[in-house]
């Protein structure tokens, strides 16, 4: 039995920057799925819509990486407190649990 599958090859490539995505969107190209982290303020300002009040989270978080030999420096745990209020923020304004 011969198999009669058609190869579909697309000539267009998404593009590997999510404000590039959402840029293309609010210029009209096309639609963009993006992390409300990253779209919040396009949200806000009336540039993108979310046609749907759904959220997705991502059980696995935000993680903040360094080197030990920074842990202790000066600014340190100020620049996470401030990181980590961002996120609170953030998730307050986008409704998010």
């Amino acid at each position: 039995m011969q198999n009669n599958a058609i190869a579909i090859t697309a000539r267009w490539r998404m593009p590997p920057d999510c404000t590039l995505i959402m840029r293309e969107a609010i210029n009209g190209a096309g639609i963009a799925l993006a992390d409300t982290m990253m779209a919040q303020d396009l949200l806000q300002q009336g540039k993108l819509v979310a046609p749907f009040s759904a959220r997705h989270t991502y059980p696995a978080g935000i993680y903040l990486h360094q080197r030990r030999s920074i842990g202790n420096k000066p600014g340190t745990g100020l620049f996470q407190d401030w990181l980590l209020s961002e996120v609170e923020d953030h998730k307050r304004v986008m409704a998010i649990a």
